[in-house]
């Protein structure tokens, strides 16, 4: 199947402007099957791309932090009111609630900075021993081509059973699978990696890539804390509680591979908490992400009663 000419992620996040500083959203979310509400990623990246329409184009987002407070309903749009927090000559800051029903369902904050040169520079470097692009498999090869499914792990096969799913939406992917001596690692030590982007190619400016981006980073995020601890199967709830972005550069395209190495250095009280960097496939440091999640088991629900979120 040829792919879109343009990025179907693009028409799917596309906001409306209903007055001054308030949008709303045009298309009907994605709902991952099983979850609680709208996928997170796509409530990131419409309440960036509202602020960034109220701010001067000579800014581009540098940081922001977001909580999700309450499950998107994919039946009804999503209005997003923007707060001018401050504009000022080098940073510019805007303050964003996602609406449904009056109720906030999303809070994000973001940060906007005027370019500017620095003498001082450094970057964490790309990881090493990265199998060649080409020969990975998405996931949808991993369950439909026996070659690949008979070489994968346990925990892997386990990783795609509870999936349920595999997405061929807007997003295409390619997985690096652990090796065996890598999925004996404690859980802090363990990655979890691969390579994605848009479909179809994004029409419009670096602040569009951005929103994008935000849209991607959510992407596989949240499971890392449950892949690292081999607990797909024991998992009842999972949802995310924060999501934080710093982009550490512009020159990079959403619709060209980007690679995503997550770690979890700490889960605890019901609570997961995940690092990532996105690459450019030439080997620079795009993006760090973090990203803390609400992990139930199963076991824990024998245990105690739960309270709602």
């Amino acid at each position: 199947m040829p792919l879109p000419a343009t990025s179907p992620i693009e028409e799917n996040l596309a906001l409306e402007e209903v007055e001054l500083n308030v949008y709303r959203s045009t298309q009907s979310l994605w709902k991952p099957p099983g979850a609680r509400g709208i996928f997170g990623g796509a409530v990131i990246s419409q309440a960036l791309s509202a602020a960034t329409k109220t701010v001067e184009e000579v800014y581009v987002v540098h940081s922001l932090h977001s909580y999700f407070l309450l499950p998107g309903d994919v039946s009804i749009p999503i209005l997003y009111i923007v707060e001018r927090v401050r504009d000022g000559k080098s940073f510019t800051t805007r303050s964003v609630e996602a609406i449904q029903r009056g109720r906030c369902i999303c809070h994000l904050v973001a940060s906007f900075q005027r370019p500017e040169d620095s003498a001082l520079s450094h970057t964490t470097p790309f990881p090493t021993n990265i199998p060649n692009l080409e020969t990975l498999p998405s996931d949808f090869e991993l369950l439909s081509n026996k070659k690949f499914y008979s070489k994968i792990s346990i925990s892997e096969k386990e990783r795609l059973m509870a999936l349920s799913y595999i997405e061929r939406g807007p997003i295409e992917n390619r997985r690096v699978l652990e090796t065996p001596e890598e999925e004996k690692l404690a859980p802090y030590l363990r990655k979890s990696r691969g390579w994605l982007k848009a479909q179809g190619k994004i029409q419009g400016s670096c602040s569009a890539h951005a929103i994008v981006l935000a849209y991607l980073s959510d992407k596989w995020f949240l499971s890392t804390s449950v892949k690292v601890n081999d607990a797909y199967r024991k998992v009842s709830l999972m949802a995310s509680l924060d999501h934080i972005i710093y982009f550490h550069t512009h020159d990079f395209k959403a619709d060209e591979w980007m690679f995503f190495e997550m770690e979890s250095p700490w889960t605890g009280n019901g609570r997961g908490l995940n690092f990532g960097r996105l690459y450019s496939r030439d080997g620079r440091l795009i993006a760090t992400c973090i990203q803390e999640g609400l992990i139930r088991l199963h076991e824990d629900r024998k245990t105690s009663e739960r309270p709602k979120l």
